[in-house]
């Protein structure tokens, strides 16, 4: 059983407030850019990083530079760069994609 409010067990006990989840919000994944990136990254891609183009696992390099952004890898295989926010859900928000469905008025 996980820690959700909708699991039926939990449901049918009516005990919601004891499975109340804490969060330490100094830890540095709350803080610190790089830390979060990485944390995000550990949740998305448990075994190494998935390359979107070719589905290689794990076989991708982080450019590290001064000039580069976090998080953005070069996949061996195709030789094609991505980053740990490449077709997610988080993909563009805010950006000019938000409301490309609205059209004219």
């Amino acid at each position: 059983m996980g820690n959700y409010a909708l699991d039926a067990e939990v449901a049918k006990s009516g005990h919601i407030e004891e499975l109340a989840v804490t969060c330490d919000l100094t830890n540095p994944i709350f803080t610190d850019e790089e830390a979060a990136g990485k944390h995000f990254e550990s949740l998305r891609w448990p075994d190494g990083p998935i390359c979107p183009h070719c589905g290689t696992v794990n076989e991708a390099t982080e450019f590290k530079g001064e000039s580069t952004r976090p998080g953005l890898y070069k996949c061996r295989p195709c030789q094609k760069p991505f980053t740990r926010h490449h077709g997610h859900a988080t993909t563009n928000i805010g950006g000019k994609e938000k409301n490309k469905h609205l059209g004219k008025a």
